[in-house]
């Protein structure tokens, strides 16, 4: 399936993901408003292995029975 590009798409796996309108081929058109898709969660502050609130949850005691 081909067609034409809408949207623009940049960000961080690990802190955000924003989009913005673009041109037919792709490329970002200046001064186009942005928006916010995702904005990652703080960790937690008691995690020493870099994992979310999200696997926290998976990982709780309650779960694990």
């Amino acid at each position: 399936m081909q067609g034409n590009a809408k949207f623009v798409m940049s960000g961080k796996w690990n802190s955000f993901v924003d989009m913005a309108p673009c041109n037919p081929d792709g490329s970002a058109i200046p001064d186009a408003p942005v928006r916010r898709l995702w904005t990652c969660a703080e960790k937690p502050e008691e995690d020493h292995y870099g994992c979310t609130h999200f696997a926290w949850h998976l990982n709780s005691t309650q779960y694990l029975s």
